[in-house]
């Protein structure tokens, strides 16, 4: 049983996901141990949005832009700014984050971005959207879950005539 996904990662090919597996020994003991899988699936919307919501948080904690509040819900910075990966942490209670991505540039080529570690329940948190940073990160987290469970995109139409998919092949 998968006790916590550790880390997401969007590669070429699929979605790499680092995660911890609880299983019971012979003794029924708890034993966790760190795996990772590459699926091999295109990621579904749900992720990519999930992951685009941190998009601000990445430009902000990177210091590419000056972000405001308003900017966390626009998509606009989207269009510049690529999450391709992220790391959640633990330490003495404490949960965090960690943003890897990067900086899209006008020649076609990519600058490489990556944020410190942002613990979230400390209370001297300087980063200021420290409670959305939050919430879009559990938010991706769900998502990784339901991928490794099986979620995926609904496949494209393969031929008009799919019967399962409506369209011109449809005679009555």
């Amino acid at each position: 049983m998968i006790e916590k996904v550790k880390s997401v990662e969007l590669k070429p090919r699929g979605v790499k996901c680092g995660f911890v597996i609880r299983q019971l020994n012979e003794a029924q003991v708890a034993i966790e141990t760190d795996a990772s899988n590459t699926f091999k699936v295109d990621p579904h919307d749900d992720l990519l949005n999930s992951l685009g919501e941190l998009v601000p948080h990445l430009v902000a904690l990177t210091e590419q832009e000056p972000v405001v509040k308003s900017d966390l819900k626009k998509k606009s910075l989207r269009d510049r700014f690529v999450v391709r990966g992220v790391k959640w942490y633990s330490k003495d209670g404490h949960d965090g984050v960690e943003l890897k991505g990067y900086r899209l540039l006008t020649t076609a080529h990519h600058v490489p971005l990556s944020t410190r570690r942002i613990m979230f329940q400390q209370a001297d948190s300087d980063y200021e959207f420290v409670g959305q940073l939050e919430a879009a990160s559990n938010n991706l987290h769900a998502e990784v879950i339901k991928l490794i469970g099986g979620k995926c995109n609904r496949p494209a139409q393969t031929a008009i005539t799919d019967p399962d998919q409506g369209g011109a092949g449809d005679e009555q």
